[in-house]
């Protein structure tokens, strides 16, 4: 997998996610965004996904936890995790 074809959709993911707590402001997504967040720094900063698996790892089934609470499933955000997610699986 490319390095930088993650970083590119954790950067278009983190805009989601922004987006989204413009309209709700809900802490769960908080919390996503900060995730997403740090593991965008860890994965910018080191040119092995390898060694950034743990904090990559944090970001798994985040969308589909979302979805467990809501009854809204079409929203950007979550197509936009759940292209992360995938991302991160065929690591």
């Amino acid at each position: 997998m490319d390095h930088d074809k993650l970083i590119i959709q954790f950067e278009i993911t983190i805009k989601s996610l922004e987006m989204k707590l413009v309209e709700s402001p809900e802490p769960v997504v908080f919390k996503y965004l900060d995730n997403y967040k740090v593991a965008l720094g860890t994965l910018k900063k080191s040119d092995s996904i390898s060694s950034n698996h743990r904090q990559l790892d944090k970001l798994l089934d985040c969308a589909r936890g979302y979805m467990e609470t809501s009854s809204v499933y079409s929203q950007d955000f979550l197509e936009q995790m759940g292209k992360s997610e995938r991302l991160i699986k065929q690591l």
